[in-house]
C-alpha cells in the first residue's frame, strides 16, 4: 500500500503516481549466460562519467561484448557498468579455471545493494559451490559492511577474486541481473535478503518498535542536507528510537530493522535498508526532492510493505538539485507537520531564526556551484583560447597544477 496523501499537489506528484501503479514484478525465471573462452576486461574509468562505475565487462571468444555482463540503467538511470575498450593483448592472462562473473563493484552502499547484489542468487545452486567469483574494481576490495554482507551469506571471501588486468578464462558463468531499474525485480533477488536475515547472527540487543534512521552524522549530508535537526527530533519526542547506520556493522542493522514495526528515513540509500525487512513493517519515507527515486518504488512493491510519502523539500530554484542524489536539499516541514496531526504526534515548529540560518545556509551552497560551474566555464574557454600564446599559458598551466593539487588535499 502507497500512501500519498502527505505530497504536494504538483505535476511531480502525478508523475510519482503513475510510475507506482505499474507491476514491475518479474515472473519469469532467470537465466544464466555460459561463455565458453570468454574474457574479463576490467573496469576502465569514464572521464565523462558515464557510464557511472565506468567500461568494461565480458567478451566471448570471438571478442565480441557480452552485453549480459553490463550493468545497464533503465529509465531515468544512467548506464553503470558497460563497454568494450581497446586493450593490450601483451597484459592478457589466462586461466583454466571455471569463475562466476557478478560485475562491476560499487563502493557507495546503496548502490551495492541495487548494482551489484542483484547477480548473488547463483550462490544458491550447489553446483557453483567451489567456483571463484570475479568482480571488477577501480582498485578497490570488498571490505566493510559489503564483505559482511559476503560472509553471512555464507560465501567465504577466499573465493574473491578482483580483475586488474584482462584475463581470459575457460568458463565464465554470468548470472542474470534479478533487479533492473525501472523494469522488473524478481523472487530471487528477494530471496538473497530473505537468507542474509536468516543467516544474520542473533544479538543480544535491545529491539524498538519505531526508529528514525538519521543522517545528521554523516559528513557528507551535512554539507548538502539542511534542515533534518529539528525533523529528527521531532520523531525522536514521539518515541522513534534514533538510528545513524553508518556507525553500525551489518548484522546490527539487519537486526533493527527486521524487528521494528515503523521505520522513518530521508528518500535515498537509508530507505533502501527495508531489503531487510518483512511485509508487516511500516515505511515513512521523507522527499528531501522532487525527483523521483525510482528505485525505492521498486523495492517497495517487492517488500509489500505500506509506504507513506512525506514530502519535506523546499525548492526555491529552479534545477536545484540536478539529482536526487546530488543536493543540496532544503527541507521544510508543512507536510510532516500536517502528518504528525493526523497520527495524533506531537510536533514542535523549528523557530524562525533557525529557519532563516538554513535558508542562508542552504542559499551560500547554492551560489558555490552556481559560481564553480560559471568559473569553471570562463576558466576553459580562456584556456584553450590563450594555448597559442605561450607568455600566457605557462602561467595559466601553472594555476591549473595549484588548483588539482589543493582539491585532492581537501578530499583526502
Amino acid at each position: 500500500m502507497i500512501e500519498t496523501k502527505y505530497m504536494y499537489s504538483n505535476c511531480h506528484t502525478k508523475e510519482f503516481q503513475q510510475f507506482v501503479q505499474n507491476d514491475y514484478r518479474r515472473s519469469e525465471k532467470l537465466r544464466i549466460r555460459t561463455v565458453e573462452n570468454g574474457l574479463v576486461l576490467p573496469l576502465k574509468t569514464s572521464r565523462t562519467g558515464v557510464p557511472l562505475l565506468g567500461y568494461g565487462g565480458v567478451l566471448d571468444a570471438k571478442e565480441q561484448y557480452v552485453i549480459e555482463s553490463a550493468q545497464i540503467g533503465k529509465g531515468d538511470t544512467a548506464d553503470r557498468f558497460i563497454g568494450k575498450y581497446n586493450y593490450n593483448p601483451c597484459e592478457v592472462e589466462t586461466s583454466e579455471e571455471e569463475v562466476i562473473y557478478i560485475g562491476a563493484l560499487p563502493l557507495h552502499w546503496g548502490h551495492f545493494l541495487i548494482d551489484m547484489v542483484h547477480r548473488f542468487w547463483i550462490f544458491d545452486d550447489e553446483k557453483f559451490l567451489d567456483k571463484k567469483i570475479v568482480y571488477c574494481s577501480n582498485n578497490a576490495y570488498f571490505q566493510g559492511v559489503q564483505l559482511d554482507f559476503i560472509k553471512i551469506l555464507g560465501i567465504d571471501p577466499e573465493r574473491l577474486c578482483r580483475i586488474g588486468n584482462p584475463t581470459r578464462f575457460r568458463k565464465i558463468y554470468i548470472p542474470e541481473q534479478g533487479y533492473m531499474a525501472c523494469d522488473y525485480y524478481s523472487q530471487e533477488y528477494r530471496n538473497t535478503f530473505l537468507k542474509l536475515v536468516n543467516n544474520s547472527p542473533r544479538l543480544n540487543l535491545r529491539s524498538y518498535e519505531k526508529i528514525y534512521l538519521s543522517r545528521g552524522h554523516f559528513r557528507k549530508a551535512r554539507k548538502s542536507e539542511i534542515g533534518e535537526r529539528n525533523i529528527e527530533s521531532n520523531f525522536s519526542a514521539n518515541g522513534f528510537h534514533v538510528l545513524y547506520m553508518e556507525e553500525l556493522s551489518l548484522a546490527e542493522q539487519i537486526f533493527y530493522i527486521s524487528h521494528c514495526k515503523i521505520v522513518a528515513a530521508l528518500s535515498g540509500t537509508l530507505c533502501h535498508n527495508i531489503l531487510f525487512a518483512n511485509s508487516s513493517i511500516t515505511l515513512i519515507i521523507l522527499n528531501k526532492t522532487h525527483l523521483l527515486n525510482t528505485h525505492q518504488v521498486l523495492i517497495n512493491q517487492m517488500i509489500g510493505c505500506k509506504v507513506i510519502y512525506v514530502d519535506v523539500y523546499i525548492e526555491p530554484f529552479r534545477h536545484t538539485p540536478s539529482s536526487y542524489g546530488s543536493g543540496p536539499f532544503l527541507l521544510g516541514e508543512s507536510k510532516l507537520k500536517e502528518y504528525f496531526e493526523d497520527n495524533d504526534m506531537k510536533y514542535r515548529k523549528s523557530g524562525i531564526l533557525s529557519r532563516c540560518y538554513d535558508f542562508l545556509m542552504y542559499l551560500k551552497m547554492c551560489l558555490q556551484i552556481k559560481g564553480q560551474a560559471f568559473f569553471s566555464g570562463l576558466y576553459v574557454t580562456i584556456y584553450y583560447k590563450a594555448c597559442k600564446y605561450k607568455c600566457i599559458i605557462i602561467p595559466l598551466r601553472c594555476v591549473k597544477n595549484t588548483y588539482s593539487r589543493m582539491r585532492d588535499r581537501r578530499k583526502k
